[in-house]
């Protein structure tokens, strides 16, 4: 997973589009991997046709894809001397549509501007219905990421008390998380901290307004699970080392942080603290289950932080919104 062949952007507007493609681009090259730029419009509503006469919707409709097709080659053309790409036009849900554009173009890698939602979110409703259901990872940007990202963030789950099964996929998650943030922080020159917080359920309880225990009631997580998690940590430099030449790896800057608390409030509080311009993370705890998707942790912390995020799935993830 720390190499992507066919890259997929997704625009869903033709309105300064330049910083997202030039981005795409670089990412392209630094993978030599081929690029489909899609543009992604929503639906006319469904009662169009109700205050229209059948026939003026079709055209109507048709005429919208026409423009955007003319408006999209156009684009293509632009930018051909730079990078050769493929266009792709797609009109409705913009999660179902890139799903499915992913499989007719088979592209390992989802690359989109996050949209504002109205409570002006970093992630939208649809961004984050993407993240968690789409089946290949989905790199999500925002305004600015043209400029060099200084600092990446890899956050890892070394909880391992799991059944063998699911412990062996969730390790390879580790790995892959690890491991692409190591690539990115690599190409940008970037300091690399790789997080974990070992999850303290007394502190999530409190957390959570459900028992008061009172001020001072628990200070100290048991520290063999602390020195336990830190190990393993500290372990997961080592699938960076087997997948970097030792000249890359003198250069590379690791930090590691293993914290106590709630992963959904002290993650998004060390990607401010460390002002991360990249969260790369896991977005689905389990697999085995088609389409079993990210938890209330991952999806609570992705609501708060205000930074790009490359969202990996495990081995074996099957979306639900495509067969």
């Amino acid at each position: 997973m720390s190499k992507f062949n066919h890259i997929l952007c997704v625009m869903t507007e033709l309105q300064d589009p330049e910083e997202l493609l030039n981005y795409a681009i670089s990412v392209c090259r630094h993978h030599d991997a081929k690029l489909t730029v899609m543009l992604s419009l929503e639906p006319l509503p469904p009662n169009a046709n109700m205050v229209m006469e059948s026939f003026s919707y079709v055209d109507t409709f048709s005429s919208m894809q026409e423009a955007a097709k003319e408006r999209l080659e156009s684009l293509a053309e632009q930018f051909r001397d730079r990078y050769t790409f493929d266009t792709v036009l797609k009109m409705g849900r913009v999660s179902l549509e890139v799903a499915k554009a992913v499989k007719e173009v088979d592209a390992d890698l989802v690359l989109k501007k996050a949209k504002t939602d109205f409570l002006d979110r970093l992630f939208g409703s649809e961004d984050m219905r993407l993240l968690s259901k789409c089946p290949v990872p989905v790199w999500m940007t925002h305004s600015g990421d043209s400029k060099q990202f200084r600092k990446v963030v890899a956050a890892v789950d070394v909880n391992y008390h799991y059944p063998p099964e699911e412990l062996k996929v969730r390790k390879q998650l580790n790995e892959c998380v690890v491991v692409q943030a190591a690539q990115i922080a690599v190409q940008e020159g970037a300091e690399l901290h790789i997080v974990h917080v070992l999850d303290d359920h007394i502190d999530m309880v409190i957390y959570d307004g459900i028992v008061d225990l009172g001020a001072g009631a628990y200070t100290d997580e048991s520290p063999d699970s602390s020195k336990e998690r830190e190990q393993a940590v500290k372990q997961l430099i080592e699938p960076i080392r087997s997948a970097n030449p030792d000249d890359v790896i003198d250069k590379l800057r690791i930090k590691t942080t293993v914290k106590s608390g709630s992963p959904r409030r002290e993650i998004p509080v060390l990607v401010k603290d460390i002002d991360a311009d990249l969260l790369v993370m896991g977005t689905v705890a389990r697999v085995g289950i088609p389409g079993f998707l990210m938890g209330n942790t991952a999806e609570t912390i992705l609501s708060q932080v205000n930074c790009s995020v490359l969202a990996l799935k495990p081995q074996g993830f099957v979306s639900p919104i495509i067969t």
